[in-house]
């Protein structure tokens, strides 16, 4: 989607009424395609912050292959990394 903030906007709420809850954002290599990779990173430090702030989780999958190794790099600096296989 394009109006990512409304995504934000939608997690914040239901984070919020949801505690301890978790998040499943697929397709971030689509919203990269959609927004462009800066504000890609502004919208996922803030859906982080969120995160953090209500005790919720974020599982991100990213396929690397869709990103440059610099915003693998932001990437990787704004999320913890779990391998291919690592539970959680």
């Amino acid at each position: 989607p394009s109006n990512v903030s409304k995504l934000v906007h939608t997690i914040r709420n239901f984070v919020r009424d949801n505690k301890g809850s978790v998040i499943l954002l697929d397709g971030v290599e689509y919203l990269k395609l959609q927004n462009g990779f800066v504000l890609l990173m502004k919208y996922l430090h803030m859906i982080n912050e969120i995160i953090m702030v209500e005790g919720a989780r974020l599982i991100l999958p990213v396929n690397p292959k869709a990103f440059t190794e610099s915003e693998m790099a932001f990437l990787e600096r704004e999320m913890r990394v779990f391998g291919k296989y690592d539970i959680l």
